[in-house]
């Protein structure tokens, strides 16, 4: 169980009321300085916990498979580099950006080849769900996109939230059924990019079976554009393009709920 730090303690104390007769373990990140990490996840990985409950910033300290997080982050580079292809040779902005995009992916690559791997990962302690509170916080989610243009879609993400996003998928290989619970009262605040990003930590599958994994045919199906002229701070009119409406729209609450 994830939680934000101002909400450790008070999680703790509501699980065991609910669960009286459980066995949790309980950490923030202070769990994980240098001199503490190794202790921790051995600890998490030999007892037989009913619940781990940690914050949000001590979750990023517990390691997946360097193997699978590599996989994960090559797929992506795999996808920037499809979209380069497919960039207008005049459409120089939009391919500034995916390069961007791309060799911060590759920078995290080279990250994974000089870490080592000697901590306890996800799969040794034998956690088989992650549930998180306040998941908001973790919905910037980076994705490849050709519409660099489209106003409030922002495919830049958080370090955050791909760390969540590799996790859930290293589970989901060990536990198909359910490996991730999103706890939030605004998963969506105001962005079609949001529901997308929740789609794809809930159900990727289901986005992949229908080849809707990418954002531009998932925007193409669920979404209409409108290009209109407004006013900018500078007093000039510039032509912008947004999401006006959704369409599809059975099909896109069908696979949401």
């Amino acid at each position: 169980i994830v939680v934000p730090g101002h909400c450790l303690a008070q999680m703790a104390r509501e699980f065991l009321m609910l669960y009286p007769t459980a066995k949790i373990l309980v950490a923030d990140e202070t769990n994980f300085v240098r001199e503490k990490r190794q202790r921790f996840l051995a600890r998490a990985a030999t007892g037989t916990w009913d619940a781990i409950i940690i914050t949000h910033d001590a979750f990023k300290f517990i390691p997946v498979e360097s193997a699978f997080e590599r996989q994960m982050i090559e797929a992506q580079i795999a996808s920037y580099e499809e979209l380069l292809d497919q960039v207008d040779g005049e459409d120089r902005l939009s391919r500034k950006r995916i390069e961007r995009m791309k060799e911060g992916m590759e920078a995290k690559l080279e990250g994974l080849a000089t870490r080592k791997d000697d901590l306890v990962h996800l799969g040794e302690i034998g956690i088989d769900q992650i549930l998180v509170d306040e998941a908001q916080q973790f919905r910037k989610l980076s994705f490849a996109t050709n519409q660099s243009d489209l106003k409030g879609i922002d495919p830049n993400g958080s370090q955050r939230a791909l760390d969540l996003f590799v996790k859930t998928r290293y589970l989901a290989a060990q536990n198909p059924e359910r490996p991730l619970i999103l706890a939030s009262g605004s998963p969506i605040t105001n962005t079609l990019g949001e529901l997308y990003t929740v789609q794809r930590f809930m159900d990727l599958e289901a986005l992949q079976e229908r080849y809707l994994h990418e954002f531009d045919p998932w925007a193409a199906n669920f979404g209409e554009t409108r290009t209109e002229l407004e006013l900018q701070p500078s007093g000039l009119y510039k032509p912008v393009t947004r999401f006006t409406e959704f369409v599809n729209v059975a099909d896109l609450m069908a696979m949401y709920l």
